[in-house]
């Protein structure tokens, strides 16, 4: 996949919002998770990945904003995306619909998307996680900058 193709299951609020079916398309639904994997393309070194880890000391899961369709076939979710806001558009320009706990309602109740997390913490990790032969808890512990420090939005 290159750099800025939507992987599958992913699409972005701009181009969803836009659509009149996307309010009839299915039901707004949270997907849980302890963290996000985002990736810096080659800043640092041409063509290559960085990997980063979000996540959230204060809560146990993020919340990604989805749409869940349910069928014959069973359920499919497609986690919506948005262009990345500081200090995290320093790591790509696209990231996941992440809600603040407090906006969760809001977006369950009428698809708003105002209540984005603008204060998740973040690290580089191990260049293995995207390895699918390689499963390991250490894989999102931080790792020293190979390159050295990376600044990052104001810091």
């Amino acid at each position: 996949m290159k750099q800025g193709e939507s992987e599958p299951g992913r699409h972005r609020y701009s181009y969803l919002e836009s659509r009149v079916k996307f309010k009839m398309c299915g039901r707004f639904c949270i997907a849980a998770s302890p963290g996000e994997i985002m990736e810096q393309y080659g800043v640092v070194v041409p063509l290559s990945k960085i990997p980063f880890y979000f996540s959230s000391a204060s809560f146990p899961l993020l919340s990604f904003g989805g749409i869940i369709n349910s069928s014959a076939s069973g359920d499919q979710v497609l986690i919506l995306t948005t262009k990345a806001i500081p200090p995290y558009n320093d790591i790509h320009d696209w990231m996941p619909v992440i809600f603040d706990p407090m906006h969760e309602q809001d977006y369950l109740n009428e698809g708003d998307v105002s209540g984005i997390w603008k204060s998740l913490d973040y690290y580089e990790v191990s260049s293995l996680v995207n390895r699918v032969n390689v499963d390991s808890p250490d894989l999102i512990v931080p790792v020293t900058h190979k390159y050295g420090q990376i600044p990052f939005g104001d810091g």
